[in-house]
């Protein structure tokens, strides 16, 4: 039985996919109400600062510990359910919290049972899908997810507006609340149905996948398999760039262009509808990776380059636009007349979506060949890794493009000279074409071996 036979596979999908939705909506809530919570609490921007930091770095870790437990368990949906309970508790229990302290501490208790998800959702969705389908699976896996995170940010800046800010942190519980059902739900894969040399052995003998992640193994898989390794150091390197653009580009078109932040907001949201084109791409990048995994390899080099020269060139390009208002409606309404009289405005829009398209299928590539090469009882374990590389990414390119701007004077310079890490992350990429292959060709060979085993062991 092939594994696209699985009864209710898509269906496990679409769950899965709501879970990290409602789960996401947690991750910004807070942020567009800063002003009201130091405020309320009576704090500074440093006190609002370490929050926002301890929350990210807390996700970053505990991702890797249970993750680590995870695939040492059998059964990873008990840490799921279980974790987002302890996340709704703690999720509720901030709304009623008016010490800064205590709220501070629950908000990093919510995140540490947060960061559990993404790498259990991650070893689901490749326990679902083969090799060739895992790009699309895991591209519509980021887009829902990031959309999740958009919501929470809207409803985050609803609630600010009104001047109920905690009404945001009650719909994040409710978001968790609704998780919780979904978890319950949701069937557990069986771990390793997806890889092709097992599963017909576990499908319809009904086996239980028996291999439980081993640190001395995933030692070994960290530092002597090197396509690990270069993805590892390429997530580094391209999140130095995209840590970089995502959070300072904002503030560039601000002073290039002497807008209001609204307007930058709706133009590189205009720019972002790339990101979908990433949906059309994605079939097809599963389709060259069914014919020759070589080329996937090539493509996400070749897309990184594309990166590196339009987004730099969109910041470029940006005219002065001169539109101070900070009205929603009436920036809405102005910047939408600019942009359909500017031809320059046009074509800098126009080059940096082609710029998020390249950046928005490097991560599913990534994401899928990390699979393709890591045992089942590894792969959440190595994600996780994955993660901590672009956590550690992002704060290098932040924090860069802050020297550099105060060094040149001038917020572009400073983004676009961390764009040029991108250019030895592509270098990398196409040294692991080769390797790659080495690789899964010997990921096949341990498989098959096990396929044997667990052939014996049936019949014995």
């Amino acid at each position: 039985m092939a594994v696209r036979e699985i009864p209710h596979r898509y269906l496990n999908f679409v769950i899965l996919l709501m879970i990290s939705a409602l789960v996401q909506t947690n991750i910004y809530l807070l942020v567009p109400n800063f002003e009201y919570i130091s405020q309320e609490f009576r704090i500074g921007d440093a006190m609002i600062g370490l929050m926002s930091g301890f929350y990210v770095i807390v996700i970053g870790i505990s991702t890797l510990l249970w993750s680590i437990l995870a695939d040492r368990m059998e059964t990873r949906k008990i840490i799921m359910v279980m974790n987002l309970v302890l996340a709704l508790f703690f999720s509720a229990l901030s709304y009623f919290i008016f010490d800064f302290t205590w709220f501070l501490l629950s908000q990093l208790a919510l995140a540490f049972f947060i960061g559990s998800l993404s790498p259990i959702i991650y070893s689901f969705i490749t326990d679902l899908f083969e090799p060739g389908e895992r790009i699309t699976s895991l591209n519509i896996w980021n887009i829902i997810s990031s959309i999740g995170s958009g919501i929470g940010f809207i409803i985050g800046l609803i609630t600010g507006f009104f001047g109920e800010w905690r009404l945001s942190i009650l719909s994040g519980g409710i978001a968790l609340m609704i998780a919780v059902v979904f978890s319950l739900i949701v069937k557990e894969p069986i771990r390793g149905m997806s890889d092709p040399q097992i599963s017909q052995v576990l499908i319809e003998k009904k086996l239980r996948y028996p291999y439980r992640l081993s640190l001395n193994d995933l030692g070994k898989a960290i530092t002597r398999n090197r396509t690990n390794l270069l993805m590892i150091s390429q997530a580094v390197l391209v999140y130095i760039a995209w840590g970089a653009f995502s959070t300072w580009s904002m503030h560039a078109i601000i002073r290039q262009a002497n807008t209001s932040s609204v307007v930058a907001t709706i133009i590189l949201g205009i720019a972002s509808a790339g990101n979908l084109g990433s949906l059309v791409f994605s079939p097809i990048a599963d389709k060259v990776r069914r014919r020759n995994p070589r080329k996937v390899v090539i493509l996400a080099s070749v897309a990184l380059v594309i990166e590196t020269i339009t987004l730099s060139t969109m910041l470029i390009l940006i005219p002065k636009i001169n539109i101070s208002s900070e009205d929603l409606i009436s920036s809405l309404f102005i910047a939408f007349r600019k942009i359909s009289s500017d031809l320059r405005l046009q074509v800098a829009i126009g080059i940096g979506a082609i710029g998020l398209f390249a950046n928005s299928i490097i991560s599913p590539i990534r994401d899928s060949i990390i699979a393709d090469i890591n045992l089942p009882e590894n792969r959440a374990t190595m994600i996780s890794i994955i993660t901590i590389s672009i956590f550690l990414g992002r704060g290098i390119g932040i924090f860069t493009v802050g020297l550099l701007s105060q060094y040149f004077g001038s917020l572009i310079i400073g983004i676009i000279l961390t764009q040029l890490s991108l250019i030895p992350a592509s270098f990398l990429w196409l040294r692991s074409r080769e390797i790659y292959i080495i690789d899964l060709n010997e990921f096949s060979s341990i498989m098959e071996t096990r396929r044997l085993d667990l052939i014996r062991g049936f019949t014995n």
